[in-house]
């Protein structure tokens, strides 16, 4: 059995001796290995003999190969038989010589699962949970649902005011001269929205259908274009129409039309929107808290990651972050960081410390869930794959080709490390 060292920086020293017989054993692998690709005159390919091959390249070409070969199996075995958990490349150390008919003695130093103790981590401190929809978030709903429903009508008469749609055209031109994207006929706006520059939907309230009218307005100085920041320029005006929105009133009648199950009344919709106001509310107040009680274990426990466990993390950061990007904006990583002027060190310096933030949070819970050894049960991972499917609106069949059992057992028990933190917690 190979004599096993526990290094700073969660790093593991292999130390191994290789009998003369087993160095033996490595040359014979390393020499079937290499000759399959040797060519001597008077052999055919492959078919040299060890004479022969030592002859012309002399026994000590088959050295690295075979302790290369005879330390994958010692390492093999440490790893086996010490239940080393390990997390990155090792790497071969104190190797003083290689002397044909004697032991040959080095080391192998690998990276391994950081070994540690999370500590008071019940009766953390944190802000009490709101839970409870309030009367204005009711209706602030009720109010999206008005819009969503909301009756356009021609307005006959008057002068365009806010919230009015005005259809008209625009001609946008900066000394005189039309700019690229600063012309449109027919184009719909709802006055007030703020999707024109500052300034703009301001001058057209006022206007009168068939009007004519030409405004200045200034550009922001961070505007995309890099010709117009900052600049100033006018618009051609021409009214077309203006649209009246009518927002429908809140009556049983307004509830039937919305056509949602199990609820034909005004009661029945604020009962429905509560629920559901409060549903998210409590998953959203619950991440927040637990974001909180978190930050407190990261901030107080010390672990030693080990780099490769970190250069992994990283590497996931950019891929997700180069995934999101693609989804996005539909560019590849390097054209985006173009485009953006994105400062290279500045980048894979937040990456990391993100990457590594997040890493510590993951081996902290991981590591209360063998404290208190919590274990998902059959049918609290039934449980979750119904939600994940139900989420993705999918059948538990169908998302199941996509779930690890694995991967669903252990986000059950991290959920348990949560809710044990909160049930535990102190809040204010």
């Amino acid at each position: 059995m190979a004599n096993i060292e526990k290094l700073e920086n969660s790093l593991v020293k292999i130390s191994v001796t290789v009998t003369p017989e087993e160095f033996e054993e490595g040359l014979n692998a390393s020499f079937e290995k290499k000759k399959k690709d040797v060519t001597i005159p008077g052999f055919r390919k492959g078919q040299v003999t060890r004479a022969q091959f030592e002859k012309k390249f002399g026994v000590e070409s088959l050295y690295e190969d075979a302790l290369y070969a005879c330390a994958d199996k010692k390492y093999s075995e440490a790893v086996q038989e010490n239940q080393l958990f390990v997390v990155g490349d090792p790497q071969l150390d104190d190797l003083k010589e290689i002397e044909r008919g004697k032991e040959i003695t080095f080391s192998i130093v690998v990276p391994v699962y950081p070994e540690f103790t999370v500590e008071n981590y019940k009766g953390l401190k944190g802000k009490k949970m709101v839970l409870e929809a309030t009367d204005e978030e009711i209706d602030a709903e009720i109010n999206t649902l008005r819009e969503q429903n909301v009756l356009v009508t021609p307005k006959e008469n008057g002068a365009i005011e806010e919230h009015d749609i005005a259809v008209f055209d625009f001609k946008g031109m900066k000394d005189g001269v039309a700019f690229d994207g600063g012309t449109a006929e027919n184009y719909e706006l709802e006055i007030g929205s703020k999707q024109f520059i500052p300034g703009f939907e301001e001058q057209m309230i006022g206007m009168k259908t068939g009007e004519e009218k030409t405004i200045n307005v200034t550009f922001p100085a961070e505007y995309q274009a890099t010709d117009l920041a900052g600049k100033e320029v006018q618009f051609a005006l021409k009214l077309h129409e203006i649209k009246r929105k009518e927002l429908p009133e809140v009556n049983d009648d307004f509830v039937k039309d919305l056509n949602k199950e199990n609820v034909t009344n005004v009661a029945e919709l604020r009962k429905s929107i509560k629920e559901n106001i409060e549903k998210t509310k409590s998953q959203n107040e619950k991440n927040r808290l637990a974001d909180e009680l978190i930050a407190q274990l990261v901030e107080k426990t010390n672990i030693v990651i080990p780099q490769a466990m970190v250069d992994a993390s990283v590497r996931d950061e950019v891929k997700d972050f180069e995934n999101t990007v693609m989804q996005q904006y539909g560019m590849k990583i390097e054209e985006f960081k173009k485009i953006a002027q994105v400062n290279e060190e500045e980048f894979m310096k937040n990456v990391t410390e993100r990457a590594t933030k997040r890493l510590k949070e993951t081996l902290i819970l991981e590591q209360i869930v063998k404290q208190e050894n919590l274990q998902a049960s059959k049918e609290e991972i039934d449980n979750s794959v119904v939600e994940v499917a139900k989420a993705n609106n999918m059948s538990v069949d169908e998302i199941k080709k996509y779930l690890n059992p694995a991967d669903v057992a252990f986000n059950v028990a991290i959920n348990k490390v949560i809710d044990l933190l909160i049930a535990n917690a102190n809040l204010e």
